[in-house]
């Protein structure tokens, strides 16, 4: 490399910049197929974001659950999200996008949760942990922290009544 290649990139290549939290994740299931040629190494960490894909459609499927009251609804919800084809495609891929997209269906429940039956120690932390893993699995994770803001204020704004102090 030439000192040039460097400027203005973040690192050596492309994916420097990017938060690690997604690369440990796959460098453990890299390291899982010590011994395997490369490209089955290569399958193996694509098959990695399956579990990722299922756990964002779970999700989905919950945070519907709380938002409707008819199982169809809740069925048609998860199926927009589950069918969706760019979503099964990056789940095939190495790319931080599938965590990401977990993390956030992850936020987006438990930020209901948060607002619906207000704050609680468990709710509040998870939702922290989330954010921390969206700035930590990629760049455009960091926007998560707008909502966290406003569902942790709606929650005790709408629960007031039994944390009168916490609005203070």
């Amino acid at each position: 490399f030439k000192p040039s290649d460097l400027k203005d990139s973040g690192g050596p290549n492309a994916e420097a910049k990017t938060p690690p939290l997604y690369y440990v994740y796959e460098a453990v299931v890299y390291r899982i197929g010590h011994g395997l040629h490369v490209m089955d190494r290569l399958y193996l960490m694509r098959l990695a974001n399956i579990p990722l894909y299922l756990a964002t459609i779970v999700f989905t499927w919950l945070l519907a659950g709380l938002l409707f009251r008819r199982r169809w609804v809740q069925t048609t919800a998860t199926a927009l999200v589950a069918l969706q084809p760019m979503a099964s495609f990056m789940s095939g891929v190495v790319n931080p996008d599938t965590l990401l997209a977990t993390e956030w269906a992850a936020f987006a429940y438990v930020a209901t949760l948060l607002v619906l039956r207000g704050p609680s120690r468990w709710r509040i932390a998870s939702s922290i942990l989330l954010v921390a893993a969206s700035f930590l699995t990629q760049g455009r994770g960091i926007p998560l922290v707008v909502p966290a803001v406003v569902a942790l204020l709606l929650s005790l704004w709408r629960h007031r009544a039994r944390y009168p102090r916490a609005i203070w």
